[in-house]
């Protein structure tokens, strides 16, 4: 147990120096890798933050999600799934609204529609749209790889500033 975490934050540490190549700027938060540690996914991100530039003109921000060249393929139809929105942002938090999710976890799929995702031919990269009416706070995903005839998820949280 002890091999199989030093291997997961081995395996983070080096993908955070991933993040700081020139091909990923510190500034694109929104993009993270996604790794196979031990039979277990790991993404360098958690939670993925996507911050939305005030007044950009842009109608939608994406996401996206990297293998590298790691023989690991995003699932076909549904490498990247949105699930639903989980939890407001700590400033958007109401006395009232911390009381009622104390006692029943949020999980509002009504917006998730609007969501869009997509993997590359290659299915070694995948995006999600996320339009700007969108509500800001936590949402879960979900991620499932294809290693040969296995199938690895792992269900990680988007959050939306």
């Amino acid at each position: 147990m002890k091999i199989r975490l030093i291997a997961v934050l081995l395996a983070l540490a080096l993908a955070g120096c991933a993040q700081l190549s020139a091909r990923h700027e510190l500034r694109d938060l929104a993009r993270t890798q996604v790794l196979v540690v031990d039979g277990a996914v790991v993404v360098t991100q958690e939670p993925l933050i996507v911050r939305r530039a005030a007044a950009d003109g842009r109608t939608a921000d994406t996401v996206t999600w990297d293998l590298g060249t790691s023989g690991v393929l995003f699932a076909a139809r549904n490498g990247v799934t949105i699930d639903a929105f989980v939890k407001p942002l700590a400033k958007d938090l109401t006395p009232e609204l911390r009381r009622q999710l104390a006692e029943r976890p949020l999980r509002d799929t009504s917006q998730v529609g609007q969501i869009r995702c997509a993997t590359n031919e290659a299915r070694t990269v995948a995006t999600c749209t996320l339009p700007r009416a969108l509500k800001r706070g936590f949402y879960a995903y979900t991620i499932r790889l294809q290693r040969g005839n296995e199938t690895l998820e792992l269900d990680p949280t988007v959050m939306l500033e």
